[in-house]
C-alpha cells in the first residue's frame, strides 16, 4: 500500500499527522480499524482478499495516535477523540458512505463513530468489541502487565485461543511455533512505545461506556451491524458479549466455536465471509 499522512484534530485544537494507506479503486469503500496498539497489518488477510476478489471496493486503513509514523503530542478525550479522528479521516479521502470493519479497540472506535456520524455509514462489522457497558481493567491490567514484563506466554494466550496456538501448519510446526517470532516483534513494539501512547488507548478503551442516549441512536439506524465473536475470548468472554444483542440488536450475531480474541487472525476465511456476508446487508424497513 502506499503510505501517506493526513492532518486530524484541527478543528479540536490538537493538530496532528497520521499515517494512512488506500488501495484499489472501487466506488464502495471500506475502512479496517485495527485493534489496540496495532497497525494496519493485522488486517493483510481481509486486504488482501478483498482487493484481489472484489475491485468494486476501495479498501483504507489509518494509524492510530503514536502508532506507526503517526504523531503523538497529548492523549486522546476518550474514544470520541479516536472516533473523530475517523471522522477527519474520511473528509480528507473525501469519501461519503463507508463500510466500517473493526477488531476489538477498532470496534469500539467504530461503533461511536456509528454513534454520532450514522449518516456516513453504509454497514459496520464488529470484531471482539469489548461489551460497553462493563470497564475490564483486570483484564486490561493483564495486557499491559504482559507488555511491561515481556511476557510472550501471557501475551499470546491472551490475544489467541490453545486450540488456534496448539494447531499445525502446512509445514507440520504448531502455529505457537510460527508465531513466535513475529509475536515477540510485536511485544518489543509495544515495551518500547511511549508509556503515554499506551496509557492513552488504554484509557480510551475501559472507559468507554454507553449512555441510554447513545443505545437509542445506534437502534434507531438505516445500517446493518455484525457482531463476531470467538468463544474462547479470553478477554472479552463471550457470555458477556450476549448483553449486545438486547443493547445494539444487530442485525447478525456469530460466534466462532474455538476462536479467540484474535477472530479476523485464527479463523480469516470464516470472517471473510463475514465481512462479504455484512457488506450485502441491507436492513428492512419494518426494522427502522
Amino acid at each position: 500500500m502506499n503510505k501517506k499522512f493526513f492532518v486530524a484534530g484541527k478543528n479540536r485544537n490538537n493538530q496532528l499527522k497520521l499515517e494512512y494507506e488506500v488501495l484499489g479503486e472501487g466506488k464502495e469503500k471500506i475502512i479496517f480499524l485495527p485493534g489496540i496498539l496495532s497497525t494496519s497489518c493485522t488486517w493483510k488477510n481481509q486486504i488482501n482478499y478483498i482487493t484481489k476478489q472484489y475491485p468494486q471496493y476501495q479498501v483504507a486503513s489509518f494509524h492510530y495516535r503514536g502508532i506507526g509514523n503517526s504523531d503523538f503530542h497529548q492523549a486522546a478525550k476518550g474514544m470520541r477523540d479516536h472516533s473523530l479522528d475517523l471522522l477527519d479521516f474520511i473528509e480528507h479521502l473525501n469519501w461519503d458512505k463507508v463500510h466500517l470493519v473493526g477488531n476489538s479497540f477498532g470496534s469500539q472506535v467504530a461503533f461511536d463513530f456509528a454513534v454520532h456520524s450514522k449518516s456516513r455509514i453504509k454497514s459496520l462489522l464488529l470484531s471482539s468489541m469489548k461489551p460497553p457497558h462493563k470497564n475490564y481493567i483486570l483484564e486490561v491490567s493483564l495486557i499491559l502487565d504482559s507488555i511491561y514484563k515481556n511476557d510472550l506466554e501471557s501475551f499470546q494466550s491472551l490475544f489467541f485461543s490453545q486450540d488456534f496456538l496448539n494447531s499445525k501448519s502446512s509445514d507440520g510446526s504448531t502455529i505457537k511455533d510460527k508465531l513466535q517470532g513475529p509475536l515477540l516483534k510485536q511485544l518489543k513494539e509495544r515495551y518500547l512505545m511511549p508509556r503515554e501512547v499506551l496509557n492513552d488507548q488504554f484509557k480510551s478503551t475501559f472507559n468507554y461506556l454507553l449512555t441510554n442516549e447513545d443505545v437509542i441512536k445506534v437502534k434507531n439506524r438505516d445500517f446493518p451491524i455484525s457482531i463476531v465473536y470467538g468463544s474462547n475470548d479470553a478477554i472479552y468472554p463471550y457470555r458477556d458479549t450476549l448483553k449486545l444483542l438486547d443493547i445494539i440488536k444487530p442485525d447478525s450475531f456469530s460466534i466462532f466455536n474455538g476462536c479467540g480474541h484474535g477472530v479476523p487472525n485464527e479463523r480469516f476465511n470464516d470472517f471473510n465471509k463475514e465481512l462479504i456476508k455484512t457488506l450485502n446487508l441491507k436492513r428492512s424497513p419494518n426494522e427502522l
